[in-house]
């Protein structure tokens, strides 16, 4: 059993991501795991921990983890991950990142904080032939309009795998490729 995928893909260096301002009252941050910092601060979503461990057991193919969270009032209003190729993402370069996991709490909707917190993503972390990657479901209209507000360009199809019965331990194949074929 599994799902069906859009892929969107950014090319670093082939376009440049101006920067972007949030609604007042908003303030974001680059969070990056440490041995102390288990998960962002105001966070508490389970898989961030199995995330974490990831990180610090080498799971992931570079040392890029991180997440991009948006703050009102001290509470967490939006989280952006960025995940290094891994098992889970076996189409990806080495220096490949995907964005995922990208969540906006439901008071906070329709602010551009997600479009906000991508470009961010790519601004910080973006060089010279990495590709950012992007992930949804063909039917969250919401997720296609951020990715494709934010620059990111329809690179084909995708198929998740799940594992044991779980969705978060599958891996994802690319079933068609588009821009992703220049790779």
């Amino acid at each position: 059993m599994g799902d069906r995928y859009l892929v969107f893909v950014w090319d670093s260096g082939e376009s440049s991501v101006a920067p972007s301002s949030l609604p007042d009252g908003y303030r974001s941050t680059l969070w990056r795991p440490s041995w102390r910092r288990l998960v962002p601060p105001g966070d508490s979503e389970p898989s961030l921990y199995v995330w974490w461990l990831m990180h610090h057991l080498r799971g992931f193919r570079n040392k890029s983890y991180a997440a991009l969270v948006v703050y009102s009032r001290g509470d967490v209003a939006h989280r952006s991950l960025v995940f290094p190729p891994s098992f889970v993402f076996p189409f990806m370069r080495p220096d490949d990142l995907q964005i995922g996991l990208v969540s906006t709490a439901p008071s906070h909707r329709r602010r551009g904080l997600a479009v906000f917190a991508i470009r961010d993503v790519l601004r910080r972390l973006g060089r010279p032939g990495r590709r950012f990657w992007y992930l949804t479901e063909e039917s969250n209209e919401a997720s296609v309009r951020a990715a494709t507000a934010a620059g990111f360009l329809v690179g084909g199809t995708a198929f998740k795998h799940h594992r044991l019965g779980f969705r978060r331990l599958g891996s994802f194949e690319l079933l068609s490729e588009g821009v992703a074929r220049d790779r």
